[in-house]
């Protein structure tokens, strides 16, 4: 009965959650105005910042009692046995040295998260994760991502400067913002993914740095694949782009260097791994039926649900794969805006993948707040326009 309620509680979260997002940021200028104006009464409120210190101390203790208690959660156990495995000179993509749990039980198998997360937990193991183990057990690295909040709500204001200050909104409310939208990750390597997105989308869209922006992508998509999918969304807009007009081959080389470089960086710390045992245990984990089931449930997303209620889960693998070549493909043509595509992409990974999705939303969450106040502050400046006319 839990698990159905879970389940339920999952899908209908998400389902809302696409709904508010379809209804006020896909729809027209008129919509979004409307909205924008009652959330400009609501967040200049002085009561806000009260309000989000509550809501943070709420979020905090909700979600800290489902990571440190629920008996089926692991992410904190495999980084910790994967680090602890390869400071000692093994490597855990090749052997079955990490802790997972299945139904309850806990078993071995290969580390699920691409080297770079591998390497960047590594580091900060070596930096203080014996003595705070001793203190925080396998959450060790909490004190570590609360440091990178930081430079995380820096990232946050500094990507929303102008956004913000169209709302009028102060620094002590954008502050509590993007606390709040890094807290319900901050206990597993679901927050090197945000921190990555912000630093990306701020390289590649402030800064004018594309090659680093996109290697910031790719470090996220090694925790939480998510932000994998920016890389291909700019990356097939640009190949759009150059095939709508003549340009040499030199021109579609130097165009391409950006993906081509941050795509060599990410291979160069990949190979000393093996690449088949990489590609192994984070996809064919990740995807595959049969190999997800020996080191990890299989439930939550509605799609996943009516294939195990039809005894159909043999074939969900090919189904999958098919649904989701033809939406992304679908999105990739009819929308323009990375953050829309990126998004639209999102929700749909919600309903399909094989397991809770939760922890992969930290990213599309600050795209959506990104995406609304770009959008709001769009439609002010031409409500100004027009009314000087």
């Amino acid at each position: 009965m839990e698990d159905i309620l879970l389940v339920f509680a999952y899908n209908i979260l998400f389902f809302v959650l696409f709904v508010i997002w379809w209804r006020f940021l896909w729809r027209t200028s008129k919509d979004i105005s409307e909205t924008a104006e009652k959330l400009k009464e609501i967040i200049t409120s002085k009561r806000v910042l009260i309000t989000s210190v509550l809501i943070f101390l709420i979020v905090l203790t909700v979600v800290a009692q489902i990571f440190v208690f629920a008996p089926n959660t692991d992410v904190d156990d495999a980084i910790t046995t994967g680090v602890k495995a390869f400071l000692q000179g093994i490597n855990p993509y090749a052997s079955d040295v990490v802790t997972h749990y299945v139904n309850e039980q806990k078993i071995l198998g290969p580390y699920q998260y691409f080297p770079f997360d591998l390497l960047i937990y590594s580091f900060f193991y070596i930096l203080g994760g014996t003595i705070l183990e001793s203190y925080l057990s396998t959450f060790w690295f909490l004190p570590f991502h609360v440091l990178l909040l930081i430079p995380y709500v820096y990232l946050f204001q500094k990507i929303l400067d102008k956004q913000l200050a169209t709302f009028n909104i102060s620094r002590t409310t954008s502050i509590s913002l993007a606390i709040l939208t890094a807290t319900p990750f901050l206990w597993s390597n679901a927050f090197l993914m945000s921190f990555s997105f912000l630093l990306g989308y701020y390289l590649i869209h402030t800064k004018k740095q594309k090659t680093l922006g996109l290697i910031s992508y790719l470090v996220g998509a090694a925790s939480k694949y998510m932000t994998g999918m920016l890389f291909f969304n700019y990356l097939s807009c640009e190949i759009r782009n150059l095939l709508s007009r003549k340009i040499t081959i030199r021109q579609f080389v130097r165009t391409l260097i950006p993906f081509i470089s941050s795509s060599v960086i990410f291979l160069i710390f990949v190979i000393p791994f093996g690449i088949w045992n990489v590609l192994v245990s984070t996809f064919l984990y990740q995807g595959e039926i049969n190999a997800r089931s020996e080191v990890a449930q299989i439930k939550g997303p509605i799609l996943v649900e009516i294939f195990k209620a039809l005894d159909l889960l043999s074939v969900y693998l090919p189904i999958f794969l098919l649904l989701t070549i033809l939406f992304v493909s679908f999105i990739m043509i009819k929308v323009s805006n990375h953050l829309d595509q990126f998004i639209a992409i999102s929700f749909y990974f919600m309903f399909t993948l094989p397991f809770y999705g939760t922890e992969l939303f930290g990213a599309p969450l600050l795209a959506i707040i990104i995406r609304f106040f770009e959008i709001y502050s769009q439609w002010s400046v031409k409500n100004v326009i027009n009314r000087s006319h």
